[in-house]
This record gives structure tokens, C-alpha cells and sequence, in this order.
């Protein structure tokens, strides 16, 4: 199955580029460091929370329908 013929997948790939769009515009005009912290989170905890959805480690319900979706375990700022 595809990312685009499975909704929690497509939410999840979706989250993902909208992530790293917002990343890749703000590199240049903040510090190099945050910079670092950003791609860091990214890199350990969005791409790992998007893979989750293809070990079956997702929200889906016994009948297959969805719950409702969450982001990331883990904000930027903690």
C-alpha cells in the first residue's frame, strides 16, 4: 500500500515535508545552532514518527478506521 492510498500515512508523509519545508526556509536566518537543534529533531524524532506507520505501531482501530492522529512525541522546545 502506498502513502497516498493509506490516509495515516499520508497525514504522516504530509507533517513530514511540511516540517522540513519550514526547516530548510528559516536555514540562514537563525543561528547555526538552533539550526542543528531543528534538523536533530527531525532527524530523530518526526522521520521516526513517520516510520511508525509502516511497522504498525499506528493509531489504527481493530476495524481499520482511524483515531484521531497525533503529531510528534516531542516538541522542539522541550
Amino acid at each position: 500500500m502506498s502513502d497516498l492510498d493509506d490516509p495515516e500515512r499520508s497525514y504522516r508523509r504530509g507533517y513530514t515535508h511540511g516540517a522540513w519545508a519550514v526547516i530548510d526556509t528559516m536555514r540562514g536566518k537563525i543561528p547555526a545552532h538552533e539550526q542543528e537543534r531543528l534538523e536533530r529533531w527531525f532527524n530523530n524524532e518526526v522521520r521516526a514518527w513517520r516510520l511508525k506507520a509502516y511497522t504498525g505501531e499506528s493509531k489504527r482501530r481493530s476495524d481499520g478506521k482511524i483515531t484521531i492522529d497525533i503529531a510528534p512525541p516531542s516538541r522542539i522546545s522541550n
